[in-house]
């Protein structure tokens, strides 16, 4: 019989994580950078209205008669917005909405 191989088996490569060490790259090189860090609390306005747009989207698709259109809107626009809240997501999953994690989860 031939070499059994495992399906969980990983690759090591002798390098550190890359973000770790572009990081410290980028801020040895650009100290200023670091001004940056920190919540921004124009995620939680972008959020609600993305929400707010998306609920008014729904309750507007239940009045389309045309399958054709209500298909194009619901993809079109409702998937671009569900874009948006899932890289919202990300973002307050790194607490950059509120400088509290609750306020960030609840959002």
């Amino acid at each position: 019989m031939g070499q059994r191989v495992s399906t969980t088996s990983f690759s090591r490569v002798g390098t550190d994580e890359p973000h770790f060490s572009r990081r410290k790259a980028i801020l040895k090189a650009h100290p200023e950078i670091l001004q940056l860090y920190g919540p921004d609390i124009r995620l939680f306005y972008m959020m609600a209205v993305l929400i707010a747009g998306q609920v008014s989207l729904a309750v507007y698709a239940t009045r389309i008669d045309n399958p054709f259109a209500w298909f194009f809107l619901c993809w079109s626009v409702g998937g671009t917005i569900t874009h948006w809240l899932s890289l919202g997501n990300h973002e307050l999953s790194h607490n950059l909405a509120f400088k509290k994690t609750l306020h960030n989860e609840l959002l």
